[in-house]
């Protein structure tokens, strides 16, 4: 991933905990209605299953499922008394079947570098590279930049998607 770091003003960044990752001011977040007072942020592994529109923002959504459920288990495994992680995969499991489709093939997997597309309903189609950094005071804090290379349709759109504010 040359060059991501260099290019702020076509990147974002995710701080995940053991539980997938709150929206924050990333490409998602967004996407998202606005969160009503008191209520939490949402949460990237609740909008991808329980949202119908995360259909449309992930054209490949089956790998983007997949990718969340394997780092559900991933962090399942390794925080096996956050109960708020245990609380999400059964408030998954109970009201979605893709999810159970899914947890049921076993796949496990940590947060990794990858290439993602968007298909944004106001600045259209996006590929952006993701980079995985952790912190090495708290392995279980990782921060995920996603970026365009420079020069790109996918860098303009995210340009456009950061000015709309």
């Amino acid at each position: 991933m040359p060059g991501l770091t260099r290019q702020p003003p076509v990147r974002c960044a995710t701080r995940p905990g053991p539980r997938p990752p709150a929206l924050s001011a990333g490409l998602a977040a967004r996407v998202c209605p606005p969160r009503a007072p008191g209520r939490p942020r949402p949460n990237i592994a609740r909008m991808t299953f329980l949202d119908p529109s995360a259909r449309d923002l992930f054209p490949d959504w089956e790998a983007q499922a997949r990718d969340l459920t394997a780092y559900l288990r991933h962090a399942a495994a390794h925080y096996p008394d956050d109960q708020e992680l245990h609380a999400l995969i059964g408030e998954l499991s109970v009201h979605s079947r893709d999810f159970v489709r899914i947890w049921s093939a076993h796949p496990v997997s940590d947060c990794l570098p990858s290439v993602r597309a968007y298909r944004h309903p106001q600045v259209g189609s996006m590929t952006l590279h993701e980079e995985v950094v952790r912190l090495t005071d708290d392995p279980g804090v990782r921060i995920i930049f996603s970026g365009a290379r420079e020069g790109t349709p996918s860098a303009e759109r995210l340009r456009l998607l950061a000015s709309l504010g």
